[in-house]
């Protein structure tokens, strides 16, 4: 599938089929600037108005296609005008793939939004959502096959507790101390949810025999 505009007032999505005299052209009202990259079979977008246009385009090959998925790997440098996309994806019960936030967010309430439109995804990673308080988060509505974080000092003992129902987590810098730590524990081994896996990283001295305290741990 190819997206067209050139010098035109319209643009246009082209499909190309194997067999003979059959392909389609579609004309939306938005114009929408594309450069393709036909190596990687990419389509690079450059819209002014982001938003509005790739709503458009969503509902219009939703009615032809079905989509039953979407998957999203943001900008670095618009990171934060994929979040209405990724609301309105959610307003018309489409699934949530995976989802790679490639940057850090360090404004709260834009941190708070990518936590809550994200919850439903099957795989979440960010490398970071910034070194501040998160007041509202829906950890406890996780039911994902992966949560990382690469950049998680400001996520608390209680908000990791919350993430049981996931099945892998993976969580960097983390500031946790050996009892921290022996309190994620204790609350895993008495309620694990859906988790398989957790691993922590971080720097800070950890006392294995305070981290196992109560375990049970030979």
């Amino acid at each position: 599938m190819f997206i067209f505009h050139g010098d035109r007032e319209f643009f246009r999505i082209y499909i190309k089929t194997q067999g003979e005299n059959f392909h389609e052209f579609w004309r939306f009202k938005t114009l929408v600037p594309v450069l393709p990259d036909y190596q990687k079979n990419l389509l690079f977008s450059r819209w002014t108005q982001i938003e509005q246009a790739y709503k458009e385009i969503l509902d219009f090959l939703d009615k032809i296609f079905w989509i039953k998925e979407v998957s999203f790997s943001n900008n670095v440098m618009f990171s934060c005008r994929l979040v209405p996309i990724a609301e309105h994806v959610v307003s018309k019960n489409l699934k949530i793939g995976s989802v790679n936030w490639q940057t850090s967010v360090e404004n709260g309430k834009m941190a708070e939004r990518i936590l809550m439109v994200f919850k439903d995804a099957t795989n979440f990673k960010t490398g970071g959502l910034g070194f501040f308080s998160i007041r509202s988060d829906p950890f406890h509505l996780y039911r994902m096959d992966r949560f990382e974080i690469e950049h998680a000092s400001w996520m608390t003992v209680d908000q990791v507790i919350a993430l049981r129902n996931c099945k892998l987590i993976q969580l960097g810098d983390v500031q946790f101390n050996s009892t921290d730590i022996n309190k994620i524990l204790l609350e895993y081994v008495e309620n694990p949810g859906k988790l398989l896996e957790l691993r922590l990283s971080g720097s800070e001295n950890i006392i294995l025999r305070d981290v196992v305290t109560g375990l049970n741990a030979v």
